[in-house]
């Protein structure tokens, strides 16, 4: 059973970005919109909880499942950002710097929380 708890605190942290985004972005990062800050804010939210349900799931396994288990989702996590930022260009053309910078740090901010969850988990789980 995926752990609640976890990922509930995954949303004060989507909050905060999101209220800071929308007071930052006008006055800092002039080459991007609210509306794709708030757009590429929701997919990594998404995609990190959707990443920390499969991996809760998965943990409780045989051992091996659940080791092949936290190397499926870091994998298909990979994928789906990679699918993400082509679409994106492709739909948008706006590929300015300002919104690499924004995607990388929204994107070490939630990867830094999951892995810090997922090393918790496993070092209890003694995998």
């Amino acid at each position: 059973m995926p752990n609640i708890k976890t990922l509930l605190c995954l949303i004060p942290m989507y909050v905060l970005l999101l209220i800071a985004g929308g007071i930052l972005i006008p006055g800092f990062l002039t080459g991007l919109t609210r509306a794709h800050y708030f757009i590429t804010l929701s997919y990594v939210f998404l995609v990190s909880e959707g990443l920390l349900f499969l991996f809760f799931r998965g943990l409780h396994k045989s051992r091996q499942k659940a080791v092949l288990n936290t190397f499926l989702t870091i994998s298909i996590k990979f994928i789906l950002y990679l699918v993400f930022i082509i679409t994106y260009y492709l739909l948008t053309k706006n590929f300015t710097t300002a919104y690499l910078i924004v995607f990388f740090v929204l994107y070490l901010a939630f990867t830094s929380f999951v892995l810090i969850v997922m090393v918790k988990s496993l070092k209890t789980k003694h995998l």
